[in-house]
């Protein structure tokens, strides 16, 4: 079995390299011509809050923790809609970087550092608890999911979004993403970076291969009912020209219908080629906490 060892220095080493860039107050001003995937992203979340808002709704303004939190890209747009939310990460460097981006937005939040497997909260503390692309880089889920659902009220939202390893349409992503690099490296005669493009297909840090099932199991076992399963994103992330970037988005909005559906069908399709398992979850039981 892979090592989980080495996820959390990786987090952290790719916030500090981003740290500049995100916190930057005049950012540069990218041109048409620039290559990129932020629209894109902009795009999916801005679906993704609208559809969580939807399921949050029987709390609003209800306090939500966010395992993980990175660099709150997923903690903001709760914040701006009046939820109390606190950030949980172990790296020092993703916890400037939300703490300063809730500051430049003049929002409130708690910014805490600590292990997901171990939270310093009291049982039963939140009313809602998510995660994003942080239950993946564990080969024993039921330790982070139990604890999760430790300090969730009964009655609350459990939510996660997690990345597995395996085939799915980030594949097409990363084999773009791969080719566009080594393209610019042969027009620019880089010779010597190409074997290094190869080697980056490898991510620095632990994902583990479960099944969509295999989550599902876990969350039912330790005190979750309700339990529902979505494939999430069926298009690709593309690093783009801006311009042409623009189109896509384009293309993207004028099929939000079907990408909707996509997202909420819970079929084989969505689960097969959706770069995402999602769960949702209410807890209605009482748990035999680690901590007790």
């Amino acid at each position: 079995m892979e090592k989980e060892s080495g996820s959390v220095e990786s987090f952290d080493t790719i916030w500090f390299a981003a740290k500049d860039d995100l916190l930057n107050e005049t950012p540069i001003k990218p041109s048409i011509f620039s290559w990129s995937l932020k629209l894109q992203t902009q795009y999916f979340i801005a679906e993704r809050i609208k559809f969580l808002e939807k399921i949050f709704s029987m709390f609003p303004s209800g306090k939500i923790l966010n395992c993980g939190c990175g660099t709150g890209q997923w903690s903001i747009p709760f914040a701006q809609a009046g939820y109390r939310v606190t950030n949980l990460d172990l790296s020092d460097n993703a916890l400037i970087i939300v703490k300063k981006m809730f500051e430049k937005k003049n929002l409130t939040g708690e910014f805490v550092k600590g292990d997901i497997l171990n939270m310093p909260f009291e049982n039963e503390t939140f009313d809602i608890i998510v995660s994003f692309g942080v239950l993946e880089h564990f080969s024993n889920i039921d330790q982070p999911i139990s604890e999760m659902i430790r300090v969730l009220k009964p009655g609350g939202i459990f939510f996660a979004d997690v990345i597995p390893k395996r085939f799915s349409v980030q594949s097409v992503e990363t084999c773009w993403k791969t080719s566009i690099a080594v393209i610019k490296d042969l027009i620019k005669f880089r010779f010597k970076l190409i074997p290094q493009r190869f080697k980056e297909l490898k991510p620095p840090f632990y994902e583990n291969t479960l099944s969509a099932y295999e989550y599902a199991d876990s969350i039912k076992r330790l005190g979750c009912t309700n339990i529902r399963v979505f494939g999430v994103r069926g298009f690709p992330f593309l690093i783009l020209p801006l311009i042409i970037e623009r189109l896509y988005v384009g293309f993207l909005k004028l099929i939000s219908p079907l990408l909707r559906w996509f997202d909420t069908s819970s079929s084989k399709f969505s689960l097969f080629w959706g770069v995402i398992f999602s769960f949702t979850a209410i807890k209605e039981c009482k748990n035999n906490y680690n901590n007790e």
